[in-house]
């Protein structure tokens, strides 16, 4: 039953690290508060990079493409540099990486070791003994506790 278990994880920690603040509470719980202001900056600039594109896709466009991919150029960036100041945590890189928007993607570009460190370093896992008789077989989910760490 490894593969609906490890399915049941990997959501719970994509749901989560979606969050545009999640970076911050990391950082909160690390006792880090430059790091949790970087990483409010990050989800800030997220945010005004998805709203750009928004504005850009909406139809009629409120913006056209050539003042998008300057106020772009800009943002990007900043987001780098608040991204690398976020990353001088004790919260692993991988983490801080993954973590805000688009978060689904960027797992999937991760080697399986890093997603094993991700999964190390955010949640514990714990599969409870199944009170059915033995021999019977199905996946139960509310047999897998799952804390955040």
């Amino acid at each position: 039953m490894q593969d609906p278990v490890d399915a049941l994880v990997e959501e719970t920690i994509l749901a989560r690290m979606e969050k545009p603040e999640v970076l911050a509470q990391l950082a909160a719980a690390a006792g880090d508060d430059t790091a949790a202001e970087a990483s409010r900056e990050v989800a800030d600039l997220e945010r005004q990079l998805d709203e750009l594109v928004d504005a850009v896709s909406a139809q009629p466009p409120r913006m056209t493409s050539a003042l998008a991919g300057r106020i772009e150029a800009k943002l990007i960036p900043q987001l780098e540099e608040a991204r690398r100041r976020a990353v001088q945590t004790s919260v692993l890189p991988e983490v801080v990486t993954l973590a805000g928007p688009g978060a689904r993607g960027r797992w999937e570009e991760n080697t399986m070791a890093e997603r094993r460190r991700i999964v190390r370093a955010l949640v514990e896992v714990t599969i409870h003994k199944s009170p059915r008789k033995l021999g019977s077989r199905g996946f139960d989910p509310d047999l897998i506790e799952i804390r955040w760490l």
